[in-house]
């Protein structure tokens, strides 16, 4: 009986462990599509070069977000098929945990990232 409890209090404990991660599966995957260390965000680009000044010139602080650019939606599309992605341009957000916010509009990035100074 004592080992049937302890058998099913690990299992429960891997169960609880395993269960309670906040990171998405992507995250798990991509990492290189992670906020760097010196970074809170990351914001991966597609089919448009993000200009830090760009960010900077819309009172956005520059310093909580790392950007990736890749070229095309053809090339994102073949490195990362789990985005999804319908259209060019592209921008989506990653917190530490996985992908926060996906959008194919600049102003709609705009807005988000301004909520998210907001609340720093």
């Amino acid at each position: 009986m004592i080992r049937v409890k302890r058998i099913l209090f690990l299992v429960l404990g891997c169960c609880f462990l395993f269960g309670c991660s906040e990171k998405d599966e992507f995250a798990r995957h991509y990492t290189n599509l992670m906020p760097s260390e010196n970074s809170e965000y990351s914001i991966y680009s597609v089919g448009y070069e993000i200009n830090p000044e760009e960010l900077s010139n819309e009172g956005i602080n520059i310093s909580n977000y790392s950007i990736i650019y890749q070229s095309s939606l053809e090339s994102s599309e073949t490195t990362y098929p789990e985005l999804d992605l319908k259209e060019e341009p592209a921008f989506i957000i990653f917190d530490e945990n996985g992908l926060v916010q996906k959008t194919y509009k600049f102003e709609s990035l705009i807005k988000y990232l301004k909520e998210i100074d907001s609340r720093d």
